[in-house]
């Protein structure tokens, strides 16, 4: 009871980035887009993008799942920061910029927006993204750092790099890590959000 409760919480908004979403995939897919224009959908919109820049709803650029509140199986550990919520606030945000009418009421919005989206693209790539030789840059890291210039941002120690790791990831290529919180990085790879992150 308890966990639905969890979820059901988490769901509350993000029921309103998958309306953001299926509204724009329902206008792509019929080329109507006169759903979209409407005056109350557009205000909407508006509502769900200010409740998600406004200040202080979240310290992070990220979107902060509590509880494993989100698709992969909570029992599998999932809290923080989960690479498949990261990757779906970033979709949401990039369809409602394409379906909001820019006018003088909501340019200050679209400049939120594409700040937001800029910032988010960054945080992921950077942070998320591992390969050989980021792993091998961690190996390398220094713990305890607490300055704007430390190299390893999230305090994370080379002894979480699981052993299989090594063995697994390609020369050639990388993938994007599963979540990512201060003193942990989650090496899993996680279909759901990988995909999802190169939609």
């Amino acid at each position: 009871m308890i966990g639905e409760l969890f979820f059901l919480r988490f769901m509350f908004f993000a029921k309103g980035l998958w309306w953001i979403i299926l509204l724009r995939a329902y206008g792509k897919l019929t080329g109507d887009y006169t759903l979209q224009e409407r005056i109350d959908v557009q205000t909407g919109i508006k509502l769900i993008l200010k409740l998600r820049l406004a200040d202080g709803f979240d310290m992070f650029l990220t979107l902060l799942v509590t509880d494993g509140s989100c698709m992969i199986d909570r029992r599998m550990g999932i809290h923080g920061h989960p690479l498949e919520i990261q990757a779906f606030l970033y979709s949401a945000l990039l369809c409602a910029r394409e379906m909001l009418n820019v006018n003088d009421e909501t340019k200050n919005l679209v400049a939120a927006v594409n700040s937001r989206l800029s910032a988010l693209s960054f945080h992921i790539r950077e942070y998320y993204w591992v390969d050989i030789k980021k792993i091998n840059k961690i190996y390398r890291y220094s713990t305890e750092e607490y300055s704007p210039d430390a190299t390893n941002k999230f305090n994370t120690y080379p002894e979480q790099i699981p052993s299989w790791l090594v063995y697994w990831i390609s020369n050639r290529g990388g993938y994007f890590i599963g979540n990512l919180q201060p003193a942990h990085m989650d090496f899993r790879f996680f279909t759901l959000g990988n995909l999802w992150a190169m939609i």
